[in-house]
Order: structure tokens, then sequence, then C-alpha cells
């Protein structure tokens, strides 16, 4: 008898175990997605600024 609750609190826990296996890709891809978004962000603005800065030099 303790032999198979043992046996079933293995299987219930490796059950949810695996539950969390995509939620944790799918949380890794969320934060892989806002920070490429957040860094594309960045790169946009500072190339934009030196796009403003050189367009200002040459009209001088």
């Amino acid at each position: 008898m303790a032999v198979a609750r043992k046996s079933d609190r293995f299987l219930i826990s490796e059950k949810r175990q695996k539950e969390k296996e995509p939620l944790k890709l799918s949380l890794r891809q969320q934060l892989r997605k806002v920070l490429m978004d957040s860094i594309l962000t960045q790169i946009t603005e500072i190339l934009t600024n030196k796009a403003g800065i050189l367009e200002r030099e040459s009209s001088l």
C-alpha cells in the first residue's frame, strides 16, 4: 500500500512538472519578445537621433 502511494505521488508530481514546462517556455518567449522590442526601440531611437545630428551638421 505504501509503495502504491509513493508511486501515485511520484506520478502526480511528474505530471505537474510536465504541465509547468510549457508555461516556463511561454514565459521565456514572452520575456525574449519584450527584451527584443525594447532593444529595437532603443536602436531606432539612437539611429533617429544620429540621423538628426548628421542632417543638422550637413546643413551647416
